[in-house]
């Protein structure tokens, strides 16, 4: 597993698992419920389904990912939120391209 942290918090974790043909690509924010207060509770919650609504170059995040056979998640706790990607490895710069224009829109 390969993790980056970038000087603006967001780490990046790249993870090929030996002798399955499948990659995971996840990217962790701190960012979580604990930094909400009393009035405004689970915005940490939905920012995370908003990244999946798309960009101008991926407008259809949902069936991009369907295409390349990959499947995605996400979670949010207190102190944190997590998305994720697992695809097959040779989609890697398909994946990338997609994920990380996501992230820095």
């Amino acid at each position: 597993m390969k993790a980056i942290a970038l000087p603006n918090q967001l780490k990046i974790i790249v993870h090929q698992a030996k002798g399955l043909k499948s990659a995971y690509l996840g990217f962790s924010l701190k960012v979580g419920s604990r930094l909400e207060n009393s009035n405004h509770t689970g915005l940490a919650h939905i920012l995370e389904h908003t990244m999946y609504l798309g960009t101008d170059k991926h407008p259809n995040y949902d069936t991009y990912l369907e295409e390349l056979c990959a499947q995605n998640n996400a979670y949010t706790s207190e102190d944190l939120t997590h998305y994720y990607v697992k695809f097959f490895p040779e989609h890697l710069t398909k994946i990338s391209d997609l994920e990380f224009d996501l992230r820095l829109n």
